[in-house]
């Protein structure tokens, strides 16, 4: 009974953050590009302490115009499911694409199936069995909303040798 009352308890604080996801705003700011890649790495190296971590970062401006507290929380949430899922591995590439800022996470799992490629950023969407779930399958959509409302997007797909890619995109205006 307990943890079915925390669970009910979980469900209904991801209610109300999906609910705040159109409330957010985000506010573009210049920030420094190394720092910027050095809070992007020391969050990965906090997240990935039980996988090898291979971090990259190539950015060639001095400032990158983004919300930071929006871009670390979709890193978080898709490097969470990157963890989650890798056999012994995470990669993370950060660059500036034309307009955009860009993290591409990925990893050595068994990488997305044909279905869940396709609808992995709805809400609630989750592969784990509904008697093991500790989550709710709410990371990658909201992901999807706070990096569209942001002016970017998110992309799913596998990778040739195996494993999953995530990329996020940030439209920096």
């Amino acid at each position: 009974m307990d943890m079915q009352l925390k669970r009910l308890h979980r469900y209904v604080a991801s209610m109300n953050q999906l609910q705040s996801l159109e409330e957010i705003s985000i506010s573009v700011n210049p920030v420094n590009s190394e720092e910027l890649l050095k809070a992007l790495k020391n969050t990965a190296e906090i997240i990935c302490s039980t996988k090898k971590l291979t971090f990259s970062g190539d950015i060639k401006t001095k400032n990158v115009n983004v919300d930071m507290e929006i871009v670390l929380q979709v890193f978080e949430n898709i490097l969470s499911n990157a963890i989650r899922y890798a056999n012994s591995a995470v990669e993370v590439v950060c660059k500036k694409k034309g307009r955009n800022f860009v993290v591409v996470v990925s990893d050595d799992g068994p990488g997305f199936d044909p279905e869940t490629i396709k609808i992995a950023t709805d809400p609630f969407y989750t592969t784990e069995k509904k008697s093991d779930v500790q989550h709710f399958g709410l990371g990658l959509n909201i992901s999807k909303v706070l990096c569209q409302r942001h002016n970017g997007d998110i992309e799913l797909k596998n990778l040739n040798n195996g494993g999953a890619c995530v990329t996020v995109s940030f439209g920096t205006r």
